[in-house]
């Protein structure tokens, strides 16, 4: 696990830091090492393949990924002429394009290794593979499943089984080969079939192996030792060969070096063909403050990332994600639209408390997919201090562990909180979701060992504080520090000169007193910087369009059905007014500083409240709406109802109606609206006063027309008596 970058010391208190990134390589792996980077289309790779794939679903940030890292490139450089028989492919599951396809393999912690052999049909064909996290380990699995598959191997890869006698005597009478390699070995070495795979692209020799007890060849031959090579020549001749040294590689580079044996020309897949180059954004940073933007990206990522791996939330597993949604409604500064959505996952989940819960319904919700009210979280990661110099170092570790001193700060502040609230849920947390096992086991175990004695909210910033510097002691100089940002001891002595003082040896201790007030007013609301932030209405039309797009692309695939009668008093569709363009474009830019956002400390405030019943009553009036596609309608700026349905008066909501239609766009003033007038509150949606108005004076004309006919007949009818009477 990574934790927060620590700055040198340096001359003043505040530091401002330019992180300035040059172009770099993606991920972890580079262009040069034979590996296959994989991407959101690796099905297509691993499923129907004549090649085995041995694959590394991982997270770039991952510490323990990246200490395995150069095991993975050892390997494969060690099987890399093993292809096309064997390949090696890795998965990036940090990257947001590759989320739903590391969900649809089943990964649900960094890194995993799967196997998938030749010609795997489904997903669920792939091996998990636990055998041992060497290189060598790692190598003879990939032999161990090649062979089990032996019936049905392609033709690339060569035989893997003992030879016998009978073979041996009709190779060349059979194959094309100048010369026959024999390697004699007890049953339970590699030797033989690994350089039988080293030769895999070359021509001119075949590799067979001949275990200890097969006596008739042994005695053939006259194996003094083993392991042995026999050369079997075309012209009949066979040798014994000594080498300095009876290995797999002295053995591969002899035969290499045979005359007559050539490399093929065999057609391979690109190396890292996927690798780009990416370029991030600089970021100026000042290390005295907090930035909402890593705060909800660290929410984002949890929710998105860590959370989607795993299909079906129940039990323990569900019980921490409602603590955890519960601590982020309680504590967490989220702006106005982030507060609805934390509010309505939290009442959608705790009114499903004791069931278990499908993330793809959970995901709706995160995603406001019904659009109830304005309700939004950023869709994206967007780091300022969290950034690192590589897309590798830092981030989402950095981001968490700054979310959780902030919780855990702002939990102080209620003095009705339980003291390890916060803590209890980030153990919970670690446990359930964090991708790096590894790090969640060691997270554990310190929270076995003292998490207990934490008594008060100050016990818990402490403890939380002294933790952290204790995984930074551990991971310094690990393969996941980064080099700009070394895991020093924090705060440094630049950013509080009085949390460390020196005791009677002249050594440098910390003032745990200091420290406190040093974290109390390091993760206040007031020590938060908005720089770098998107608009929120920018969030919100993002979400809007990508709901939209995935509705579209659903009903592309949706049979087209004739809306039955009872469906129809059911499901009801709305036309949405555009937003405004010029708005969209000037809101669409990054402002340095931010702007200012108030936060409530930790209740929602009564209007807010209001509106949420507000929301809850109209969904309940019109649950269903769709967007018109089409190019026609993009300037209708009126919400349209289809059907209309007549309600019981004590169901109706004015007020909640009045201020719906407010926020879509359409202005009623209080005076001109009939409280009391159930049909005509209903009748207004979607229409402009102008329209009202020319329907009064249509009906009003009409009238008068149909009363003027009324006289005209009745006056004619009695003319017509008299003259009856007269004649």
């Amino acid at each position: 696990m990574m934790g927060l970058g620590r700055l040198c010391d340096c001359a003043a208190t505040l530091v401002l830091l330019l992180v300035s990134v040059a172009p770099s390589q993606a991920a972890l792996y580079s262009p040069d090492e034979p590996v296959v980077v994989l991407d959101a289309k690796a099905k297509t790779y691993l499923l129907g393949s004549r090649s085995f794939w041995l694959t590394e679903f991982y997270a770039s940030w991952c510490g323990h990924c990246q200490a395995f890292k150069p095991t993975w490139s050892s390997l494969a450089e060690d099987v890399k002429d093993w292809r096309p028989v064997v390949y090696l492919g890795v998965l990036d599951c940090a990257e947001a394009s590759n989320f739903a396809t590391c969900n649809e393999f089943g990964i649900t912690g960094y890194p995993t290794i799967k196997s998938f052999k030749f010609f795997a049909n489904e997903i669920s064909e792939g091996v998990k593979e636990n055998a041992g996290r060497t290189v060598q380990l790692l190598r003879e699995r990939i032999v161990d499943r090649l062979e089990e598959q032996k019936n049905s191997r392609p033709p690339s890869c060569p035989p893997l089984e003992p030879i016998s006698e009978s073979e041996v005597e009709q190779f060349f009478k059979t194959k094309q080969e100048d010369y026959l390699a024999l390697i004699f070995e007890d049953a339970s070495m590699y030797t033989g079939r690994e350089t039988a795979l080293d030769m895999v692209q070359y021509e001119g020799v075949s590799v067979r192996r001949v275990l200890s007890d097969q006596d008739d060849v042994v005695y053939k031959f006259q194996i003094p030792s083993f392991p042995a090579l026999v050369l079997l020549c075309r012209n009949g001749s066979n040798t014994i060969v000594n080498l300095v040294e009876d290995t797999r590689y002295s053995y591969t580079n002899f035969l290499r070096s045979l005359p007559g044996v050539s490399k093929g020309n065999l057609p391979l897949i690109g190396v890292s063909n996927n690798i780009t180059a990416e370029q991030n954004d600089k970021r100026i940073a000042d290390s005295s403050k907090v930035y909402l933007a890593d705060l909800e990206s660290a929410v984002h990522y949890t929710l998105r990332a860590e959370v989607s791996r795993f299909s079906i939330l129940e039990g323990e597993r569900l019980d921490a994600l409602v603590t955890y949604i519960s601590v982020l409604k309680k504590y967490f500064p989220a702006r106005p639209y982030g507060r609805m959505l934390l509010s309505s996952i939290y009442s959608w989940l705790q009114a499903r408390a004791g069931t278990e819960v499908l993330y793809k319904d959970f995901q709706d919700v995160l995603d406001n997919k019904d659009e109830v009210q304005n309700a939004v979280l950023t869709s994206r990661v967007n780091y300022v201090w969290c950034q690192g110099s590589h897309s590798k170092f830092r981030g989402f570790p950095c981001s968490l562990w700054t979310l959780f001193h902030f919780l855990t700060v702002q939990a102080g502040e209620d003095k009705t909180a339980n003291p390890q609230e916060v803590l209890q849920v980030l153990r919970k947390y670690a446990k359930h979701f964090f991708g790096c096992r590894e790090c969640a086991g060691h997270f554990e175990r310190m929270a076995a060992q003292s998490m207990s004695n934490v008594s008060t909210s100050d016990d818990a910033i402490l403890w939380l504080w002294d933790r952290h510097n204790r995984v930074n002691k551990r991971l310094s100089g690990a393969p996941s520090e980064d080099p700009e940002f070394p895991k020093l001891p924090w705060p440094s002595k630049a950013l509080c000169p009085f949390c460390q003082v020196q005791d009677s040896g002249n050594k440098l201790v910390w003032d745990f007193p200091n420290v406190l007030t040093f974290m109390k007013a390091h993760y206040s609301r007031e020590n938060l910087a908005n720089d770098y932030l998107e608009d929120e209405v920018v969030l919100l039309e993002r979400q809007r369009n990508g709901t939209r797009k995935k509705e579209t692309n659903s009903n592309k695939d949706t049979p087209v059905e004739e809306p039955s009668e009872e469906k129809t008093k059911i499901h009801h569709k709305l036309i949405y007014p555009p937003l405004n363009t010029e708005d969209h474009e000037n809101k669409n830019k990054k402002s340095h500083p931010g702007s200012e956002v108030e936060f409530p400390a930790h209740v929602q405030v009564e209007e807010e409240k209001n509106t949420g019943e507000e929301n809850s009553f109209l969904h309940s009036l019109l649950p269903s709406r769709s967007l018109q596609g089409s190019i026609e309608h993009d300037s209708d700026n009126a919400i349209q109802p289809q059907i209309l349905i007549d309600i019981p008066e004590e169901e109706f909501h004015h007020i909640a109606v009045r201020k719906r239609l407010l926020r879509r766009g359409v202005v009623a003033e209080k005076e001109t609206v009939n409280l009391k007038g159930r049909w005509s509150k209903t009748l207004e949606v979607g229409f402009s006063r102008l329209d009202l108005s020319l329907c009064v004076v249509f009906y009003f004309l009409s009238s008068m027309c149909l009363l003027g006919m009324y006289l005209y007949m009745s006056l004619r009818t009695r003319c017509l008596r008299q003259r009856t009477i007269y004649s």
